[in-house]
């Protein structure tokens, strides 16, 4: 919602600097380099946007995977079902599951 809120104000920039340029305020120089710097700025933050739902979408999908099989399977095959496997990292342990997810917990 910030990062929106960002691109927003970026954007709302951008179109007043168009309109003094319009105007005759700036010269055509200034308008450039002014407008080069905001759609560096713009672009920094739907990059950033970008990713955020990405990282979204991918956990949405596959937290979905899980459950489908949670919800199909009888709970004595369930361990076997939903994991995919397990690494013993010193005192650690990171259990990856079926569709991509995984959580780690110390031994």
């Amino acid at each position: 919602d910030n990062l929106q809120s960002q691109a927003d104000e970026i954007r709302q920039r951008r179109y007043m600097l168009c309109k003094l340029c319009a105007e005759n305020c700036i010269d055509r120089e200034k308008f450039l380099t002014a407008e080069n710097e905001l759609d560096a700025e713009l672009k920094a933050v739907t990059v950033q946007i970008e990713k955020v739902s990405n990282f979204a979408d991918d956990t949405a999908e596959q937290v979905e995977t899980v459950c489908k099989a949670i919800s199909t399977m009888p709970p004595e095959r369930l361990v076997n079902t939903i994991l995919d496997h397990a690494v013993v990292d010193g005192k650690n342990i990171t259990f990856y599951l079926i569709g991509g997810l995984y959580f780690r917990e110390e031994l």
